[in-house]
């Protein structure tokens, strides 16, 4: 009787954890993408500053793939966005507008995750 409710247990969570969806191929490294310039300069826009980018795909993915990318100086972040590249796409550009980014100064630019957006 208790090896029955045992593997009865067993069966609900193996059930429960396969009907979750697909899964994600995208590894936690956030290696899936990266961006084409690390660094690029702030520009002016009205009352605040932007930087725009492209990320690329690393690799083909069968999913869109959200990625948050940032800004960061010599302090640290900045500012930052997400960027959804659709599933098929291999690229999308980004606009990262704030306060905070400074007209003319070079900004690190960084990924920090990449992961699949269902």
């Amino acid at each position: 009787m208790k090896k029955t409710l045992i593997m009865l247990v067993l069966a609900l969570f193996s059930a429960i954890t396969f009907a979750g969806g697909p899964t994600c191929p995208i590894p936690s490294t956030n290696s899936a993408a990266h961006l084409t310039e690390s660094r690029l300069p702030a520009r002016n826009r009205g009352n605040s500053s932007y930087i725009e980018g492209k990320v690329e795909l690393t690799y083909p993915v069968d999913h869109n793939v959200a990625v948050f990318v940032e800004a960061h100086d010599e302090h640290g972040y900045v500012a930052g966005t997400s960027v959804t590249i659709k599933s098929g796409n291999t690229f999308n550009t980004y606009t990262i507008k704030s306060t905070c980014l400074k007209s003319g100064k070079t900004y690190t630019m960084k990924i920090s995750s990449a992961e699949c957006a269902f």
